[in-house]
C-alpha cells in the first residue's frame, strides 16, 4: 500500500490521479479528508460529486465540498462553516471548516499495481502484478523480509492465455514447502492467478485459481 496526498482543492479540477503518483491499475482502497487542523475524516462515496475512471480504475475524483445535491438547485450551498454541521436540502450532514475549498486536502490509501510483459523478477511485495506477456512468462519471486514485510499481500494475475511460471526456488518455497512447492505453474487461461501473504520471511498462499505447485 502507498499513501497519496493531494494539495489545495484535492482532485477538483486537478487532473488525473497520475498527477499524484497513481498509475492505471492501482486501486484506491480508502480515502480520507485531512482538515486544516490535521484531523482525518473518513470519506465514503457521498463525499464525491463525480468519479472518472480509466480501465475500470479510479483516475479522478471531484470532491463534493460544498455543492448542493438537490435536483432542482445547482447553486453552491454551504454544508458547514467553521466546524458547524448543517444539513441543507436533505443531504447527509458533513463537516466543512471553511467556505474556502482550497483548505481541503485528501489522503488516498492505494494498492499498487504493475504489469509484466517479459520474463523477470517480481519486485512488488504488496499489491497486484498483471502478467501481460502473450507467451509463457518465467517470473521469479524472492522471499519477503521477516517482520518488515509481515502482513503484505501480493496477487499475481494472468491477463493472457499462456502457461506462465512463478518461481520461489531461490527462497523457501511457497507455504515454506521447499523444492516440493517452489514453482507455481499457471494453467494457461486468462484470469489464472495466485494470492500470497507474507509472514516470517515466507510467502503463504491464501488463494489460487488454476495454478499448480511443484
Amino acid at each position: 500500500m502507498k499513501v497519496l496526498k493531494t494539495e489545495g482543492r484535492g482532485m477538483a479540477g486537478a487532473g488525473a490521479m497520475s498527477a499524484y503518483g497513481a498509475a492505471v491499475g492501482d486501486r484506491i482502497v480508502q480515502v480520507f479528508a485531512q482538515l486544516p487542523s490535521g484531523e482525518l475524516e473518513y470519506c465514503d462515496s457521498g463525499w464525491f460529486e463525480s468519479v472518472v475512471t480509466v480501465a475500470n480504475e479510479v483516475q479522478q475524483l471531484l470532491p463534493l465540498y460544498n455543492r448542493a445535491e438537490h435536483a432542482n438547485n445547482g447553486a453552491m450551498t454551504l454544508y458547514g462553516n467553521d466546524g458547524v454541521i448543517t444539513q441543507p436540502h436533505g443531504v447527509s450532514a458533513r463537516r466543512q471548516v471553511s467556505q474556502n475549498p482550497g483548505q481541503w486536502k485528501f489522503l488516498f490509501l492505494v494498492e499498487e499495481a504493475t504489469a509484466m510483459a517479459a520474463n523477470g523478477a517480481v519486485t512488488l511485495k504488496d499489491g497486484c502484478v498483471f502478467i501481460t506477456k502473450g507467451t509463457a512468462a518465467a517470473l521469479t519471486l524472492a522471499d519477503p523480509t521477516s517482520v518488515t514485510d509481515d502482513g503484505k499481500e501480493l496477487t499475481i494475475l494472468s491477463t493472457t492465455a499462456a502457461v506462465h511460471t512463478l518461481s520461489n526456488a531461490a527462497g523457501s518455497g511457497f507455504n515454506a514447502g521447499g523444492a516440493g512447492s517452489d514453482i507455481g505453474t499457471f494453467g494457461g487461461a486468462v484470469g489464472d492467478g495466485i494470492t500470497l501473504r507474507a509472514y516470517g520471511g515466507k510467502w503463504l498462499i491464501t488463494s489460487k485459481t488454476n495454478v499448480s505447485l511443484g
